[in-house]
């Protein structure tokens, strides 16, 4: 059996699509889809099933990699067959050939803009830059860490997972507060270089400042001109504490390895500029 048909999806890429099949008679060869252009002159991908997984009538799935948007909305599929009953499409548009099928396009939420290659979407669902969390819970490794951060992972605006690594911990973990209660919290970056960054921070209640940057050692904070630890957080992410109220946090990167560097460097130095003037006053 050799069937083919045009369709079309509303947006992204295809994704997916589903064919009704019947059992076949045996369980050998496989049923295989190609989607094509819209005027059936190149094939863009293939997918194959198995006829011994065919055992019983209903739907079949046939995977995709989504397809790129510069691919376009309209394409067409053939259907190769051995062994197996391709359901046929009911009603009275359908036509010779025609199957029952179901395509089913990747959601694009939030495009913006699009033009060629190029396409921009909007995140509605991203945390802001600098963000107050109410609560925290301390972990001891990376894997802990990892495993907090998925299940919380609908929550990470309500509680934040640190690893201590050996600093003192926090005065209090904070305590668990409602969706609504989290706009009573607020970070607001007023300075951004390359090795410091400033936030002003006020909060109702005492939490933890997340800053969406990434971790690395030699970042300090202090807390109106006070120090305090930089934790881990989220796995990847900075933190500190801050009291409730309103406070301006500074962070400033003192990398160790930099510093070692640098002592080196002048060590060697000033042996060489010694060396220099042993020998000059020998001579």
């Amino acid at each position: 059996t050799a069937v083919s048909q045009s369709f079309t999806v509303p947006d992204a890429g295809l994704q997916r699509l589903d064919l009704w099949l019947a059992p076949p008679e045996a369980g050998d060869g496989s049923v295989t889809v190609r989607v094509w252009t819209a005027d059936g002159g190149q094939e863009l991908a293939n997918a194959s099933l198995a006829l011994a997984s065919v055992d019983a009538p209903g739907w079949y799935s046939f995977f995709f990699t989504p397809f790129p948007s510069e691919w376009g909305r309209a394409f067409q599929f053939s259907v190769m067959a051995e062994g197996v009953a391709l359901g046929r499409s009911s009603g009275d548009a359908a036509q010779p050939g025609d199957i029952a099928f179901r395509a089913y396009d990747l959601p694009r939420p939030g495009l913006v803009h699009e033009a060629g290659k190029t396409r921009i979407y909007e995140n509605a669902g991203s945390l802001p830059r600098a963000f107050v969390v109410p609560q925290a819970q301390i972990v001891t490794d990376e894997a802990a860490a990892l495993a907090a951060v998925m299940e919380n992972a609908a929550r990470l605006r309500q509680i934040v997972t640190l690893e201590l690594e050996g600093k003192e911990p926090p005065p209090s973990l904070g305590t668990a507060v409602s969706n609504e209660a989290t706009t009573e919290m607020t970070a607001e970056v007023t300075d951004y270089e390359l090795n410091r960054v400033e936030v002003e921070v006020a909060a109702a209640s005492d939490g933890f400042l997340v800053l969406g940057d990434m971790y690395y050692p030699g970042w300090q904070a202090t807390v109106d001109d006070e120090a305090v630890p930089v934790y881990r957080a989220d796995s990847i992410l900075r933190a500190v504490y801050v009291p409730a109220g309103t406070h301006t946090v500074i962070f400033t990167f003192h990398p160790p390895d930099l510093l070692v560097g640098a002592t080196i460097s002048l060590l060697a130095l000033l042996l060489a500029v010694g060396v220099l003037l042993w020998t000059s006053v020998k001579r």
